[in-house]
């Protein structure tokens, strides 16, 4: 199948005077698979922490459903200290029940964490777009700024939808988290 993108999705050796590329990834598709998918793509995703790029298949189809995103928790979320704030001001409501704290906590992390998230996002767009700009250059301050740039998207928070919870749980009062003893109370166990 056509590769759209940079040509190239291994590389070793990035930023060196031995940096090596080559195409070493491919998709497999079967001719059932076209005919369902004529517009099918396949796409060089091109940054990666790794040293191979990912690819991305996507079999275009003529129709669109919408659907309603699920709700999810990101575990990035915990560095910024107003996520605590927000699981304090909910869960201090002493008059709602257990289910009624924890739809308003979706509903309060979904609205807060699309600012966050976006923020997380453009970070990594930024990034992205520099790599790309950069890509195949080997005079010292690309390999420079390549370098710089990856050590950014590595550190840039990504998406960690489990285990939040336990995390809460485990931290003391002081930290403003959620103990053990204060789900039980207010949940009247």
């Amino acid at each position: 199948m056509h590769l759209e993108g940079y040509q190239f999705t291994w590389e070793r050796g990035s930023g060196t005077s031995k940096h090596v590329e080559v195409r070493l990834d491919r998709a497999l598709v079967s001719p059932a698979f076209l005919s369902l998918f004529k517009e099918a793509k396949l796409t060089n995703l091109e940054i990666s922490t790794s040293d191979h790029s990912p690819l991305w298949l996507e079999p275009v189809v003529g129709v669109v459903v919408l659907y309603k995103k699920p709700f999810r928790f990101e575990n990035a979320w915990l560095r910024e200290p107003m996520c605590y704030q927000l699981f304090e001001d909910v869960w201090s409501d002493n008059s709602s029940t257990f289910y009624d704290k924890l739809s308003r906590c979706t509903e309060v992390l979904s609205a807060w964490g699309k600012e966050i998230t976006g923020n997380f996002k453009g970070r990594i767009n930024r990034s992205k777009k520099i790599l790309q700009a950069l890509k195949g250059r080997r005079d010292s301050k690309s390999t420079r700024t390549i370098q710089e740039e990856k050590k950014k998207l590595s550190e840039t928070p990504r998406r960690h939808e489990s285990g939040f919870l336990p995390k809460m749980l485990e931290n003391s009062k002081g930290r403003r988290g959620l103990s053990r003893e204060k789900i039980l109370r207010n949940r009247g166990d």
